[in-house]
């Protein structure tokens, strides 16, 4: 298989229509701590990306008319849902060495690999959102044993980060992993 694999999960309707469902309950739950921020547009019932295309370039243009500087910093991540690290969401029990192969697979500075390795170690976004536990365990579910095969490969390849695009909540955990 190519070193550099991007899986897309091809969902049945029943599989998809349960995850819609988690994706519900986790997005009222979320709402309910006010987890996510305001600002925070996209996958998200009334936070359109459009509405915040108009709104900053509504305020760019009160600060050209009032003759004040303004800036505006743009992120486009690259192929953002595949490099989440689940385990920075959830409580997921991962062995050390395949902790290992995700902080050796990031290309991240030696500086940030002994805070990667403490947050690891005991920070999860959703728990410290209080998600409760039957969603928390839910949600785990989806995202381990997370395997693919290709035609052509008799290789079985084990997706170790990711939200698992192609699944509804991908966006929703996502949003969740990207949170200050």
């Amino acid at each position: 298989l190519m070193p550099s694999y991007r899986a897309i999960v091809l969902a049945n309707q029943v599989a998809k229509h349960h995850h819609r469902l988690v994706r519900q309950k986790l997005v009222v739950a979320l709402n309910a701590t006010k987890f996510l921020l305001e600002s925070q547009a996209g996958d998200r019932q009334g936070h359109s990306t459009a509405l915040t295309n108009v709104t900053l370039r509504l305020a760019i243009q009160a600060c050209r008319l009032k003759d004040q500087p303004a800036v505006v910093n743009f992120v486009d991540l690259q192929n953002a849902f595949y490099t989440v690290v689940r385990e920075l969401l959830l409580p997921i029990q991962t062995h050390p060495d395949q902790v290992e192969a995700i902080i050796d697979d990031m290309d991240i500075s030696l500086a940030y690999v002994p805070i990667l390795e403490e947050l690891l170690a005991g920070y999860q976004v959703l728990v410290e959102a209080g998600i409760d536990h039957h969603t928390l365990d839910i949600l785990i579910d989806f995202n381990t044993l997370t395997w693919f095969t290709m035609d052509g490969s008799e290789q079985c390849v084990h997706s170790l980060r990711g939200t698992c695009p192609g699944k509804p909540l991908a966006g929703t955990l996502f949003n969740c992993a990207i949170q200050p």
